[in-house]
């Protein structure tokens, strides 16, 4: 109709009390498209109560909120309840939607989830192509990562290639990265339209109680268990909880945390006030503006890229606050604002920054007080409305990877004992300086481990997967059996390790999580490459994996589990973003399956290889238990792997040779690690496996590194660390695969094992080319130095080479590394003098 106004209307089928934010965000809203020359129409849930809607002029209208679900139910009868929510919301708002609406009218629908984006791609459909339709999604990828959801954008897809108006929304550019990488379509971001009326500067805070508040309803990931172990752990110190009084909202908490809130009250601290009941609006500004700082450490796992209402309203109160480190709200606090970052999942890191803001109160209030106008300027009802007029913007620009996701298929990262242990090791520490945090998943069920901004879990599998799993590896072993052959019978165990996972929905469910929250995936092997690239490409994720070796040469005894193991191996390489290859033999096979790889040599950390010892080396080994005899040592080191249990062998049967015609001035050859178990013979010792500081010990104390290996593929971590050690190297060819060494220059070569017997005497005899050998083999591990090596893998994860590693940000308490923050990604965030408090 000429000249009426058009139509801003707000679905919000959650909007049914003073809960949450949805009343504070559909009024703000409604207010600022009023003003914008909108007629507002707000619809909520059917239970809205009569003073709220008339409060929020909102409309009942739909018969369920964004959460209702029948419950107790299996995976199919859930998805036909999906189903069955989706035709509800979308009959629902085609009612009560105007039938005629005007030009330039919009429909925002937020707060949407998987039980809504299929019902709103049918409104979107039946609308006529003048009204805009804004659907703005607020939760972590795996609320949008199903059937329904793909189905559905793929439909908005197809309705905005047909002409119509949509714009698909987030209020965190992280989360408007990765649910773009989902949708297949822009994700824009806007602004959070609720912040506070003017409120009053706190008072100064000399002669009166620092008040730190916490708003909202009580939920465990918004930190509310960290909350009141913060403040019983602050009781229990010397002061107690003077100069500090505390008002927690407890409403609406689930049993478990609402049974912690009941302890607490049972011996109520006078500094503390619990509210156990929703606060109406007028009361929730009114204790904002009462409060001096608010607490909002929440789980990182939840709100790394989710938001919170919170914050908006407390940075454009003027209000400081203390919020975990790695978080949309660590972006925003850097941006406009004052406060302190504490480690997630901290009650003592937590109650020591409560410490500090009161002692650092003036600075941090002057600092919240200088961000408050470019906070009002960003958020607001106001900026929210002048982004939605006008035109959408250009797609995000690529950032570099603020999350990185390691995949690794061995319990033993932690380790640093093998090979490929120490090699994603050593990436891990490279990649980990360029980003907020670098997450690694290994097979097993070690506890979790953070070092630093590297945090590493297990997969703890269930008892039914672990029979599953073990009734399938037995199985296929009778059935490879005829194949294989007694000889070859292990042989197996390589198709074995890449099917074990296809049909694991606990492993799929585990990587659906782990990727979604990823911006970034390192694949250690290809093992678990078919559930997880089949999840990276969904998700849009991109992979690198690293084949740390040729797999299908392991396989030689059957052609059929060859020919298996290689089209497994082929097909993860094919599928993955990028390939990364150890030595250019491996990279030249690859090509010929016409995959490019990329070589990143197995690296050494030199620095490490060479760090002196607080003691002499035989000495240390003494401290530590281990007694040699007084003999030129040669060292041997490996882990529990076919070509190393057979160079043990080897060794064993030239030490013997060697005592057989040297006798007492024969060398000792000493065997480090799980290649061997714990043996002595005459000039021979396998010691098991070694603490680290016994290894470089060992190194330091011997003359001689022997790597008579038969086999092996990728590139041999072990030569590389002798090297770096200072330790000259007599090996095999194949110990030197993928190294540039020339006989008598870098290293001695030696492929007929008949001659060690005389070669190794004779070397030992001549120290000046021993010396010259080692200098030539340090000088080229140290082309392999893992800080220059590793820094190849930067570009394939969309991170700059030339880029310099973050500052950490403000850590706690130096001395501890559990409570160091994650380093922030680049690019830097602008942050006011006084904003962020560096503390510790």
């Amino acid at each position: 109709m000429s000249g009426t106004p058009p139509l801003f209307c707000i679905a919000d089928q959650s909007l049914r009390d003073f809960v949450g934010h949805h009343f504070s965000y559909d009024q703000a809203v409604a207010e600022a498209a009023r003003a914008a020359g909108f007629t507002p129409l707000v619809l909520g849930h059917r239970d809205l109560p009569a003073d709220v809607a008339c409060q929020a002029d909102a409309v009942p209208a739909f018969r369920d909120d964004i959460w209702a679900q029948r419950q107790g139910v299996g995976p199919l009868r859930r998805r036909r309840d999906d189903l069955f929510r989706n035709r509800r919301f979308a009959e629902d708002l085609r009612a009560a939607l105007p039938k005629d609406l005007p030009a330039g009218s919009i429909l925002l629908a937020h707060m949407l989830t998987r039980r809504q984006l299929l019902g709103l791609a049918e409104v979107v459909d039946a609308l006529p192509r003048h009204v805009t339709i804004v659907a703005l999604l607020r939760y972590q990828t795996e609320f949008y990562d199903d059937d329904l959801s793909r189905r559905a954008f793929a439909r908005l897809r197809r309705a905005v290639g047909a002409g119509a108006r949509l714009r698909l929304a987030s209020d965190s550019a992280r989360l408007a990265r990765r649910i773009g990488r989902l949708a297949g379509l822009p994700v824009e971001v806007l602004p959070i339209p609720h912040t506070p009326p003017e409120l009053p500067r706190p008072a100064p805070a000399e002669g009166r109680a620092l008040h730190l508040v916490s708003l909202g309803n009580a939920r465990d990931e918004k930190g509310f268990f960290e909350i009141l172990d913060a403040i019983r752990r602050l009781r229990s110190e010397p002061g107690g909880l003077a100069g500090l009084r505390f008002t927690l909202q407890a409403n609406d908490a689930a049993p478990a945390l609402a049974a912690a809130i009941d302890d607490l009250a049972m011996d109520l601290p006078e500094e503390v006030r619990l509210l156990r009941r929703a606060l109406s609006p007028q009361a929730y500004t009114r204790l904002l503006a009462e409060s001096d700082i608010l607490l909002l450490p929440y789980w990182r796992e939840i709100y790394e890229a989710r938001t919170s209402g919170v914050l908006p309203e407390a940075l454009g109160g003027g209000r400081p606050v203390i919020c975990t480190a790695g978080t949309w709200m660590a972006d925003e606090l850097a941006l406009h604002g004052a406060g302190i970052l504490v480690a997630d999942h901290d009650p003592a890191g937590l109650a020591r920054a409560i410490r500090l803001a009161r002692q650092s109160w003036t600075r941090l209030a002057a600092g919240a007080e200088a961000g408050r106008a470019l906070c009002l300027a960003r958020h607001g009802g106001d900026a929210f409305m002048r982004a939605l007029v006008a035109p959408p913007p250009p797609p995000l620009p690529a950032e570099p990877p603020r999350r990185v996701q390691i995949l690794y298929p061995w319990p033993d990262f932690l380790d640093r004992a093998a090979g490929a242990s120490l090699r994603s090791n050593l990436m891990a520490e490279v990649v980990a300086p360029h980003v907020e945090e670098v997450c690694v998943m290994q097979d097993g069920a070690a506890p979790t481990t953070r070092r630093g901004n590297i945090l590493v879990e297990s997969l703890h599998e269930r008892r039914l997967i672990r029979l599953a799993k073990s009734l399938g590896w037995r199985a296929l072993r009778l059935l490879a059996r005829p194949l294989s052959g007694a000889a070859h019978r292990e042989e197996v165990l390589f198709p074995w390790l890449h099917l074990q996972r296809l049909a694991d929905p606990f492993f799929r469910r585990r990587m659906e999580r782990q990727i979604g929250n990823a911006d970034a995936v390192l694949l250690e092997y290809g093992f678990w490459a078919g559930p997880v690239l089949r999840i990276c490409e969904r998700l849009g994720v991109p992979c690198v994996l690293t084949a740390h070796d040729v797999i299908e040469d392991r396989v030689p005894g059957s052609a059929l589990l060859r020919r298996l193991t290689g089209w497994l191996e082929t097909r993860a390489l094919r599928r993955a973003s990028h390939v990364v290859a150890v030595t250019p033999g491996d990279a030249a096979r690859f090509a010929a399956l016409g995959v490019t790889a990329r070589v990143v040599p197995n690296p050494v950390d030199v620095a490490a290889m060479s760090r002196p010892l607080p003691a002499p080396p035989r000495r240390m080994l003494e401290r530590l238990g281990i007694e040699l005899a007084d003999r030129d040592i040669c060292l041997f080191v490996g882990s529990r792997h076919a070509p190393n249990i057979a160079a043990v062998a080897t060794l064993r049967d030239l030490a013997a040779r060697l005592q057989a015609g040297m006798g007492p001035a024969a060398p000792l050859i000493v065997i480090a690690g799980s290649a061997a178990a714990e043996e002595e013979a005459p000039g021979f010792i396998a010691l098991g496996r070694v603490h680290a500081m016994a290894l470089a010990a060992l190194y330091q104390a011997a003359r001689l590194a022997l790597v008579p290996l038969p086999e092996g593929t990728g590139s041999s971590l072990k030569t590389l660390e002798a090297m770096a050690a200072g330790l000259p190297v007599l090996g095999t060819s194949v110990a030197f695969r993928g190294l540039a060494v020339t006989d008598g220059a870098q290293a001695a070569v030696e492929d007929d094992l008949g001659r060690w017997s005389a070669r190794l005497p004779a070397l030992l005899a001549d120290p000046d080319l021993l010396a010259r050998i080692a200098a030539g083999g340090r000088a080229l591990a140290a082309n392999y130095d893992h800080r220059r090596v590793m820094a190849a893998y930067l570009p394939l994860l969309g991170i700059p080479e030339d880029s310099e590693a973050s500052q950490a940000l403000p850590r706690l308490m130096a001395d501890d590394p559990r409570l160091a923050p994650p380093a922030p990604a680049r690019p830097r965030l602008p942050a006011f003098s006084g904003g962020t408090l560096p503390v510790g």
